[in-house]
């Protein structure tokens, strides 16, 4: 099915809402239930706050978002829902049930799955895979997989929620295993691998293993036999 509002979509389900000025490109896929567009939280509470019935309908926050932009043959699937003022590249892929919030910015060929959590501001490069959750301004470069938590310190959590704090930030081609977590503002080298239930609270080197809580082994001294040379020096060419 498609909508007369938006006539270049391959597919439009049932279901789903649009707000504000939301652009979908050519050949784009939507599933069932998917909202585009929605507001962001500060913007719904100035909304509850100075709220007077007799204020025109044309006020509303869901009229007066950013605009979101969905690239050329993107597929977002099911039960989807992408906040105010993001930007997605062509080609990008949407697995069910994730969330991507506001002024966030998606490369062209990533692949969100596994209902992976994006909060806000948040930069992902293009050719990454993401299946975590991604911590408010969290940047994460071309060709990463990240399949852990990407967290803040909360070194103040007595102050109030909101509040901007360090992010992570993930360089190329660098891995972040299934249930590690990256806490606070540190920096994940490029060509670097952060097993599966890996703690990291330190920047990590480019070029290194991330296992246990901080330790971090340099490639030319890894002996592992499960992960390929040839991942070190991926991209070399590219960065000269």
């Amino acid at each position: 099915m498609r909508s007369n509002n938006y006539p270049q979509l391959l597919h439009l389900g049932v279901g789903c809402r649009f707000y504000g000025n939301a652009t979908l490109g050519k050949k784009a896929i939507v599933g069932d239930y998917v909202v585009i567009g929605y507001p962001k939280e500060i913007r719904l509470e100035e909304f509850q706050h100075s709220h007077d019935p007799a204020v025109p309908s044309g006020t509303s926050p869901f009229d007066a978002v950013k605009p979101t932009i969905i690239g050329a043959n993107c597929r977002i699937a099911s039960h989807i829902v992408i906040y105010e003022g993001t930007k997605i590249g062509d080609n990008v892929s949407i697995d069910d049930f994730c969330r991507i919030g506001f002024d966030c910015i998606i490369g062209s060929r990533t692949r969100l799955l596994y209902a992976a959590f994006v909060m806000d501001r948040v930069l992902i490069g293009k050719d990454c895979v993401i299946t975590g959750f991604i911590c408010d301004g969290a940047v994460i470069g071309n060709h990463a997989v990240v399949m852990g938590r990407l967290v803040h310190e909360l070194t103040r959590p007595h102050l109030p929620w909101g509040l901007i704090e360090p992010a992570p930030k993930i360089e190329d081609r660098a891995v972040v295993g299934f249930g590690s977590i990256i806490v606070g503002g540190v920096t994940i080298g490029h060509n670097s691998y952060v097993a599966a239930g890996a703690v990291v609270t330190k920047d990590v080197p480019p070029k290194s293993v991330v296992v246990g809580v901080n330790r971090f082994i340099p490639c030319n001294e890894w002996r592992g036999k499960k992960l390929s040379q040839d991942f070190w020096f991926w991209g070399e060419e590219k960065d000269e």
